[in-house]
């Protein structure tokens, strides 16, 4: 009799686990999806029954996934706007997202993989190989995208079922489960939706060829959001009601300030400051990146200000983040302070920065 009750058990055990690897049919339904307050009408569409999102979030209801794979259909028409697909979403505002901008197909920020934290999306921080590249957007055409999850990388195929288009190599949030989504600003066709909790084999990643500056700064200090009239453009500030945590940065030396600050009406603004010591007074380049607001001070004197929003130079500037920008900073002997205020507008909320010569220095 005891034989008898194991297999049984292992043969139930057998098939939920088989279960749960199979691919899973989300019905494009109310109740399936949670429209919140988005405008949504189901139909068929070119042979699919669709969801037309015509503007807000769509989330799916009771579904719960870390890794596995993820496959959807997207029709959307010849505009500028950046439909999305939403994964591992924690809430609203806390999410990976994927999305396209057909008003650039062809180009290389024709897609997009970017973290949400908070509300923010953080494409300004993260782009180029490993978050976006081009692809034909063919308007008013069923579009398969296929997206294979695993711990803290992704593959993200779409319509080449074959080949990625994007090998994300660092997902962004910590490692979680999560629902999935919808987001559009005119209206799109959504379809196909299913997913698999089955663990995938993604493709061999290429090491990494970038070289990080020897004198890259790794942790800040960063203050709680405060009131950007007090805050910007300032000759003179005062820190001293600041609170302040240590955080570390990207491997890269970004800091995603998002990812731990909640920005409100007229607060979105924080302070990031580090020490360096040197062993004599000397005048040091310090080169940095920024979004999209920044004032420098070095041991309390204002050295830089400048803005680096979305299309402030040009129509087509983007407002990416890297070590663009420079201020020679004046140390004397012993520590130094290194200020940042940091102002948000949107697309990405951070900074990083290196010093070009460490001889005599220490980051502190």
């Amino acid at each position: 009799m005891k034989h008898i009750l194991l297999t049984l058990a292992l043969v139930l055990f057998l098939a939920s686990h088989s279960s749960a690897q199979e691919a899973v049919t989300v019905p494009m339904n109310n109740t399936s999806l949670n429209t919140n307050n988005a405008t949504v009408t189901y139909e068929t569409y070119m042979g699919k029954e669709s969801m037309l999102l015509e503007t807000g979030y769509v989330f799916t209801k009771d579904i719960d996934l870390q890794d596995g794979t993820i496959e959807v259909d997207i029709n959307f028409p010849e505009a500028r706007f950046f439909p999305s697909f939403l994964f591992r979403v924690h809430d609203e505002n806390n999410y990976e997202s994927f999305y396209v901008r057909p008003h650039q197909s062809g180009n290389p920020d024709a897609t997009q993989y970017t973290p949400i934290f908070n509300g923010f999306a953080g494409w300004q921080l993260y782009h180029g190989q490993g978050y976006g590249t081009a692809v034909v957007l063919e308007p008013d055409t069923w579009h398969h995208i296929r997206i294979n999850i695993l711990g803290d990388e992704a593959d993200i195929f779409f319509d080449d079922m074959e080949t990625p288009l994007i090998k994300v190599t660092d997902l962004k949030h910590d490692t979680r489960s999560g629902g999935m989504g919808f987001s559009a600003g005119v209206p799109v066709h959504f379809a196909g939706l299913k997913y698999s909790k089955k663990k995938p084999t993604l493709v061999e990643r290429e090491p990494s060829d970038d070289k990080l500056p020897e004198g890259l700064i790794t942790s800040y200090q960063v203050s709680n959001v405060v009131s950007d009239a007090d805050f910007r453009d300032k000759p003179v500030i005062n820190t001293k009601n600041l609170r302040w945590t240590k955080r570390v940065t990207e491997s890269s030396g970004t800091i995603n300030l998002a990812k731990f600050s909640i920005a409100e009406e007229g607060r979105a603004t924080v302070l990031a400051k580090f020490t360096v010591k040197a062993d004599e007074a000397s005048i040091r380049q310090l080169v940095f990146g920024y979004s999209d607001f920044v004032w420098v001070y070095v041991n309390g004197v204002l050295m830089y200000g400048g803005e680096n929003t979305f299309m402030s130079r040009d129509y087509r500037y983007l407002g990416t983040i890297g070590f663009f920008d420079a201020v020679y900073a004046h140390l004397k002997k012993g520590e130094n302070e290194i200020l940042f205020v940091i102002g948000e507008n949107f697309g990405g909320w951070g900074v990083k920065a290196a010093f070009t010569d460490m001889e005599g220095i220490e980051i502190e």
